[in-house]
């Protein structure tokens, strides 16, 4: 087959033998389809019109046409399409006549947005708070600034509730039977029904006897007897379903509660702004507040989420002190480290379980994958996954086919756990800047060490005054869907791998002349450590950068496959310093490959 694009038939099919000719789309909107370019890959060809983007599916037959929607930012910047490309990393670049250029990656895992728009059936709302599936196959969405919205999960149609134009701040919600229980922000406790869509009852604090102390209601829980408990910003109260009171706690001080969960044993955690967690043992009923003795030392200030997977354990998340795990075989609290990102650990803001027991987690850096029993994690980027860098607190959700919700502070992000099963190739690392004394420089600069451009370069002279110096590695991928994790160590020097700072940096302070060995490795899809150093341009089948430092005739420093190589020297010690403000340079060492 041969496929034909034109000016008056849009895109056609050519089949030679039997000297036929069909089109696949002639028309839209009653307009001629001018096509100016194509492209194939694998089973698909992809069609740049005046009319936008479209795709074919040589198996299914299948045609999708791509335009520009003015409410997604995701969506294509213009419609007028001139050109296409297809890259070795396995992405589509199109070329507009207005907008620019665009790209999408074709084997990064699909990541969906739902996001924000007046249009009906879409969501109303940007600040997405609490999710929650209930029986009939429905997710319910409270925001923080549009109020509550139900999405059909089989069809994706959102249908906003009207009546919650009435209180548009909705945090806690809770499924029981075919009633839906939503705390809001200063309006009191409403009662959706989940068939007719209205508010079928509402609680207020009013100053009656058993009546809530205030209005602001941030989670609930159902008990394993059905019995409702809420958090809110005076203290824990439960519903006397016989009396029709809330009666509150008086083990827990009237402080604000971000969270209230039950586990499978039927033990009640407690999670606090400012006074850590309590937990009350569903037997004894007896109250533990967990303190710094517990936890060696930390504080469970600012809990914002609880979390119990299959094996029993409950997971807490705290605003800037971290996140931690108790197992309920010893009573114990461990601090879970998710390092390897950066200067800090993500902070984590939710987290929910796949099918095959990974922990997906919101953070403020993206979203991140944990496997709790090798205790390794991949973090998939923020500017990839989501409009911005913030996901919300107690936002996240799992539906009937195993699809994971993390709401944020502009609309949804979706995705299916299933599709990161495949593992994508490790990308090439390759120098692009050398900085020496806190000054970039490059094959121009006076007094430069650089012959040409760094990234064709093989070897480098320095003086003994340029011992202080880094280079900047990166790795060769437009789209940083996962934020590589990457390690080096420089043997003769430190006999630890040391975490790769975020600009991607490897520096030093005053290093005495002497041979080094410098490893570098990076972390593939697969979670496995990938050592392949620096590939400079044009290297041929030995790349190789060389570094020799020193004055007269001095031990050279070299730099080959990414690797220093040499005798360490005696001095190394000495030379090492901690990363500073991202400065490269005098006081200092940067991060690395």
């Amino acid at each position: 087959m041969v496929f034909v694009g034109t000016d008056k038939h849009g895109l056609s099919i050519i089949n030679p033998r039997q000297a036929a000719v069909a089109d696949v789309k002639a028309r839209e909107n009653g307009y001629d389809i001018f096509v100016r370019a194509l492209s194939v890959k694998g089973n698909e060809v992809w069609a740049a019109s005046e009319q936008g983007l479209y795709v074919y599916n040589i198996t299914t037959k299948a045609l999708h046409h791509y335009t520009n929607d003015a409410s997604d930012p995701f969506s294509l910047s213009d419609n007028p399409l001139y050109c296409l490309l297809h890259d070795r990393g396995n992405g589509m670049w199109m070329g507009s006549y207005f907008g620019g250029v665009n790209y999408v990656s074709l084997s990064a895992p699909p990541f969906v947005r739902i996001l924000p728009s007046p249009a009906e059936g879409r969501l109303h709302g940007r600040r997405v708070r609490e999710m929650v599936p209930d029986t009939g196959g429905q997710l319910w969405i409270g925001t923080e600034d549009g109020g509550l919205n139900c999405m059909d999960m089989a069809t994706g149609r959102i249908t906003h509730i009207p009546e919650s134009m009435a209180f548009p701040n909705v945090h806690g919600l809770c499924v029981r039977g075919n009633e839906l229980w939503a705390g809001t922000f200063a309006t009191g406790l409403k009662v959706i029904d989940t068939h007719t869509h209205r508010v079928i009852k509402s609680f207020q604090a009013d100053g009656k006897p058993g009546a809530l102390h205030d209005n602001t209601i941030f989670s609930i829980a159902m008990s394993p007897r059905k019995e409702l408990y809420f958090g809110t910003i005076r203290g824990l109260c439960r519903l006397n379903g016989s009396t029709g009171h809330f009666e509150y706690d008086g083990n827990i001080p009237p402080v604000l509660i971000n969270k209230v969960k039950f586990d499978h044993l039927g033990n009640l955690w407690v999670a606090t702004q400012n006074n850590g967690v309590y937990l009350r043992t569903g037997t004894a009923r007896r109250w533990i507040h967990f303190t710094r003795s517990h936890i060696g030392g930390y504080t469970l200030g600012k809990t914002v989420g609880l979390y119990e997977d299959r094996n029993g354990n409950m997971w807490i998340m705290t605003l800037g002190n971290g996140l931690f795990s108790y197992t309920p075989r010893t009573g114990k609290i461990r601090k879970v480290s998710l390092e390897g990102y950066g200067t800090a650990e993500p902070v984590v803001l939710d987290l929910v379980e796949d099918r095959d027991g990974f922990l997906w987690m919101s953070t403020l850096s993206g979203i991140l994958r944990y496997d709790a029993g090798t205790r390794q994690s991949q973090l998939f980027s923020a500017q990839v996954t989501m409009l911005d860098n913030q996901l919300n607190v107690s936002s996240a959700a799992v539906d009937r086919k195993g699809d994971i919700y993390f709401g944020s502070y502009n609309g949804i992000v979706k995705f299916s756990p299933g599709a990161f099963k495949r593992h994508y190739p490790t990308p090439r690392l390759i120098a692009t800047d050398l900085i020496v004394n806190n000054t970039d420089v490059d094959n121009h600069t006076s007094g430069s060490p650089l012959s040409r451009n760094i990234s064709y370069t093989k070897e480098i002279e320095l003086a003994y005054n340029q011992n202080s110096f880094s280079l900047r590695v990166v790795p060769l991928a437009y789209e940083q869907l996962q934020k590589y994790q990457m390690e080096y160590i420089l043997e003769g020097f430190t006999d630890t791998w040391q975490p790769v700072r975020v600009d991607y940096r490897i520096g030093f302070d005053n290093l005495p002349a002497g041979e080094y060995l410098l490893r570098v490795r990076i972390k593939n899809s697969k979670g496995e450590w990938d050592a392949r150093g620096i590939q400079p341009e044009g290297g041929g089948k030995a790349p190789s950068i060389a570094l020799v430092l020193g004055k007269a005739v001095l031990p050279s420093l070299r730099l080959r496959n990414g690797l220093l190589h040499g005798p360490p020297s005696s001095q190394a010690q000495q030379a090492q310093t901690q990363a500073g403000d991202g400065q490269a340079g005098a006081g200092e060492r940067d991060g690395t490959l």
